[in-house]
């Protein structure tokens, strides 16, 4: 597998994960005893999203990379919400339904 395609990979996944409930309510289920949204935002910030290296944007194609920073900006603006809040309080909370919508228009970006 290339970088690019291992960058593709790793990103969909969380990203997918972000775009519904469900799929943030199973990781939690799979992962017992680990704060899921710190984590979901650890790999988002810390591992998957970095727009400013060269691999990375020549991963995505323009379309990608404007969904993804979107997501990016949905995820900033509420991440000191989050902050000790148990998984079902997030997903339930009406501030956390922009970040999946556009978790889900960033999912539909990533299409082959």
């Amino acid at each position: 597998m290339s970088l690019q395609e291992n960058i593709r990979t790793t990103l969909r996944g969380v990203v997918a994960t972000l775009a519904t409930s469900q799929a943030v309510l199973e990781y939690a289920r799979d992962v017992p005893g680990v704060p899921v949204i710190a984590e979901l935002y650890c790999q988002w910030f810390d591992d998957v999203y970095h727009p400013d290296s060269a691999e990375f944007r020549h991963a995505f194609s323009p379309e990608a990379l404007v969904a993804l920073e979107e997501l990016n900006r949905r995820l900033d603006a509420v991440g000191d919400a989050v902050e000790g809040l148990a998984v079902v309080d997030v997903i339930a909370a009406p501030w956390w339904k922009p970040v999946q919508a556009a978790a889900q228009r960033a999912l539909t970006s990533l299409q082959p």
